[in-house]
């Protein structure tokens, strides 16, 4: 089963990477490792991670936090497929990314 990113999910995780890098140079790579990282982790054991807490428990939305960046993952695991549903910062926005959800017409 491979981990994806949705559409919406990649350029959150292009702005984020320019943010960190006008910052400080190279800080916009270490994120997109850790975003990899992550990824990779998800894919090699999906269930490893919690769900994600106040979303509908059907829904079967988990998240991976990042050590080292305010950033969860939320994803969601389908039939041949994992789905990366956002790049998701800790302080900002909570579940926006709900309308990405397969199977969910309003959050």
């Amino acid at each position: 089963m491979t981990a994806e990113l949705h559409a919406e999910a990649e350029p959150e995780l292009v702005a984020a990477a320019e943010w960190y890098e006008v910052r400080r140079e190279g800080l916009g790579q270490d994120f997109i490792e850790e975003v990899v990282r992550a990824a990779e982790a998800i894919q090699a054991s999906p269930r490893a991670w919690a769900a994600w807490p106040g979303v509908r428990s059907d829904l079967g939305i988990r998240r991976f936090v990042l050590a080292r960046f305010p950033f969860s993952l939320p994803y969601q695991i389908g039939q041949n497929r994992i789905i990366i549903l956002a790049i998701a910062h800790t302080r900002r926005r909570p579940r926006y990314w709900l309308k990405r959800v397969v199977g969910v017409a309003e959050p």
